[in-house]
Order: C-alpha cells, then structure tokens, then sequence
C-alpha cells in the first residue's frame, strides 16, 4: 500500500459509546475495538490512515467529546458526513434536520480552526478553503 501510495481509511463514529451505538457485529457486539484496532494498525504499517465520522442523532451533540477523542487518537486525517434527512426519503431515528446539519458544521469548523494544529486535515473544511 504505502509503495502504490494507497491510503487507507476506515469509518469511526467517535469514542466507544457513540461508534458502538449504531455499528455493531451481527451479534450485536460493538464494532469499535476492531476498528481502531485496525486504525491503528494500518497507521503503523502504511503510515497513514484517514477517518470517516457520520454525524447523526447518537453524537452531534457532543463534538466537543469527540473532537477531543480526535486528537488523543492522533487522527490527523479525517472527514465528516452528516446523516441528514433527504428530499422525498422517509425520516431515520438518526437523520439530523437541516438547522441541526448546519450547526454541526458550523461548530465543527469553529472547534477545527480554533484547535490550529496544521496536522489535522479535515477534508470537508480543507477542501472548502482550496476553493476559496
């Protein structure tokens, strides 16, 4: 991987509590060990490895929380993706509505740039800036 310049990621919700509330094992066990496992793993062997965090009812509230499990994890290479509730789509239990959505953002951003360590890239805000 790290010779075909390959860049592993893998999808982590935050801290246990919030990952393991809606990614789960078939027997309903918490997926979380086994993917920061993994994380981890592949940050070692290949150097790097990104994180994909869906943000829905379990943990927007709590950015703070997760932000600070960001850093101590030493994600460096992160992206977001809101479960929001989409046009002519029936309502989930997880759906954020579209003022919840935008203040997500909007406080994500702000936790982002207030934190200014130029080795945390979230894709979203720093794809955002290359267009500006």
């Amino acid at each position: 991987m790290k010779d075909l310049n390959i860049k592993p990621s893998t999808s982590l919700d935050g801290p246990a509590k919030f990952h393991n509330a809606n990614r789960f094992f078939p027997c309903g066990r918490g997926s979380y060990e086994a993917a920061i496992n993994g994380f981890k793993m592949m940050k070692e062997v290949v150097g790097y490895c990104g994180v994909l965090t869906v943000l829905n009812k379990t943990n927007f509230q709590h950015l703070e929380e997760l932000f600070e499990w960001v850093i101590d994890n030493e994600i460096f290479n992160l992206d977001f993706q809101l479960c929001a509730k989409q046009r002519n789509q029936p309502d989930s239990k997880l759906s954020l509505s579209s003022e919840e959505a935008s203040n997500v953002l909007i406080r994500l951003f702000n936790l982002w740039f207030e934190h200014d360590d130029d080795r945390i890239n979230v894709r979203i805000f720093s794809d955002a800036i290359k267009g500006v």
